[in-house]
């Protein structure tokens, strides 16, 4: 795959004890735990520029939109141009390949503020007191390899962490939902510029 061409030429090898692929800088990060409140999949929810990010056991899913746009016309177009431009969205996953299929996460930094999610009528469903964090590890997401994600000046980062006498053969990253993946200075970047429909 083209992710495991990039690997081969040195990226594995310069990012991996610093692995940052990518940043989003905004006021505040937080990562916010699914206690039943979204889909299954889901671990934790983090807003972004543009979107949403949602960690998961072996990975994580990027979800653009063009609401913001919206938002922002929603009182100073006409009706009918509005209309004329539906939102869009897009999608793209990062899969760590053949990685343990259930992850042991830590919470740190816990926020002040906690969340309510009152969904239905079910009072047993409802999520109280939920309290957001600025940081979760991965332990154990490959053998001796974990992840920590982060926020860092304002900005969402992720390093894996590789302990002594861990195999780097077993980490394989596989992107799917990209218009273009490049290696520009030792960083992945890819183009979600399109905003295709998902």
């Amino acid at each position: 795959t083209q992710i495991w061409k990039i690997m081969k030429r040195g990226f594995l090898t310069y990012i991996i004890l610093l692995f940052c692929l990518i940043s989003f800088g905004q006021d505040e990060i937080w990562m916010r735990p699914n206690k039943g409140q979204w889909h299954p999949n889901v671990t934790y929810k983090i807003e972004i520029p543009g979107g949403q990010m949602y960690l998961e056991n072996n990975g994580f899913t990027y979800s653009f939109n063009n609401l913001g746009d919206h938002y922002e016309h929603a009182h100073e177009d006409p009706i009918e141009e509005r209309l004329e431009n539906p939102v869009h969205g897009h999608a793209v996953k990062v899969n760590f390949l053949n990685a343990h299929k259930t992850a042991d996460f830590t919470e740190l930094n816990p926020s002040s503020f906690y969340e309510n999610y009152l969904y239905g009528q079910d009072t047993s469903k409802w999520v109280k007191k939920s309290r957001a964090f600025t940081e979760v590890q991965y332990h154990n997401l490959y053998d001796s390899i974990d992840m920590r994600v982060y926020e860092a000046n304002n900005t969402l980062k992720y390093d894996l962490i590789v302990k002594p006498g861990a195999n780097l053969n077993q980490l394989k990253v596989h992107y799917t939902g990209q218009t273009d993946l490049k290696l520009e200075q030792d960083e992945i970047s890819f183009d979600e510029s399109t905003y295709d429909l998902y």
